[in-house]
């Protein structure tokens, strides 16, 4: 697998942005500032996360990172109990709502 250089993603971005396609915000984070980052997003609230990628000096990706916020990892495990719950317990004509919560 390649990936483009930086370079390229960005001109990408700048024209995708000049045509009214819809892009993925991003910035660059300094590895001296990467573990407030971490932080910020593991205690941030009402979205999922943030993806990490790890570049080398020449700009290719060497690895990526999903990290998640405490409220997303917190909603998760909720859901994932009732989904359990629900699967084990609710007899088919049951209006719990499990089925809304899907």
């Amino acid at each position: 697998m390649h990936s483009l250089p930086l370079s390229v993603d960005v001109c990408l971005k700048e024209h995708s942005i000049i045509a009214g396609l819809p892009t993925v915000r991003y910035e660059s984070v300094s590895l001296d500032s990467l573990d407030d980052r971490l932080r910020t997003i593991r205690q941030d609230y009402g979205y999922e996360g943030e993806v990490l990628y790890f570049l080398d000096a020449d700009n290719t990706v060497m690895g990526l990172l999903k990290k998640k916020t405490i409220w997303y990892i917190l909603c998760r495990a909720i859901r994932e109990k009732l989904r359990a719950t629900c699967s084990v317990s609710c007899h088919p004509a049951c209006r719990c709502g499990y089925r809304l919560l899907r």
